[in-house]
């Protein structure tokens, strides 16, 4: 272990999982599987970082309320790319051609949407900025931090527990050893009773459940599991924690 590896992961895991300006200098290998390795636990802190800005700019936008939320709960998105919302109209396509007798794996690797998979991703982004500035308004903003640490927490996991018609996350599964990922799971979790005490464990729950049924649903369906599956599983999840915290609180 090395503190240039640790900082060269956790780098690469903001410029590939987040919109935030990262600065990747040339004599950095971002292929070592060290980097890699590193690159994978960040992605947690990485949901942390996104949820806490968009936490501060509702602070900052408080006084227009509904407005401020929206606003805030909308720049969540935008500082993680959307790139797991294209997942979910990826998905929607997919499972709709092959219905159809269509290739699903070719249907998902097409440039282009349907109107089935635009309907989803409207849909999933109605509910999921409405429940987000939902919590924003009720004054319990910091469980978003949680909702987006675990659904990335609970990515790796897949990650690390299932097959892949992808080389690229075959390639991320290799770098990353179960001991490590059970190592940084306690301290993300251990990370997350502080923030909302014994509630954690019912957020973890709703977690764990959602990320395997819906990971396991969306994969019979298409016959495959790829990076897509993936990000339309964590948006789901996030979506489900989302509506479970404001039904706990």
């Amino acid at each position: 272990m090395s503190i240039s590896s640790i900082i060269s992961g956790i780098k690469f895991s903001f410029s590939y999982f987040s919109t935030i300006p990262i600065t990747i200098k040339k004599d950095e290998d971002l292929s070592q599987k060290e980097v890699i390795s590193y690159m994978l636990i960040s992605l947690p802190l990485v949901g942390v970082v996104v949820a806490s800005i968009s936490i501060l700019s509702y602070q900052l936008l408080s006084s227009i309320t509904f407005l401020g939320a929206v606003i805030s709960a909308i720049l969540y998105m935008i500082l993680y790319g959307f790139l797991h919302t294209e997942a979910v109209v990826d998905v929607a396509d997919a499972i709709y051609a092959s219905l159809g007798g269509k290739d699903a794996y070719w249907i998902i690797k097409e440039p282009t949407i349907g109107a089935i998979g635009m309907f989803w991703g409207v849909a999933l982004m109605i509910v999921k900025i409405s429940a987000i500035s939902q919590l924003f308004m009720t004054n319990h903003s910091i469980w978003l931090i949680v909702v987006a640490l675990f659904s990335r927490l609970m990515l790796l996991f897949l990650i690390i527990t299932n097959r892949f018609r992808s080389s690229f996350v075959n390639f991320l599964k290799e770098a990353i050893s179960l001991k490590l990922f059970v190592i940084t799971a306690i301290f993300y979790i251990l990370f997350a009773y502080l923030i909302i005490g014994s509630s954690t464990l019912y957020l973890l729950l709703i977690s764990i459940v959602t990320s395997i049924v819906l990971f396991r649903y969306i994969s019979k369906r298409l016959g495959f599991a790829n990076g897509d599956v993936l990000g339309a599983t964590l948006e789901g999840a996030e979506v489900a924690m989302l509506i479970g915290s404001l039904l706990w609180l």
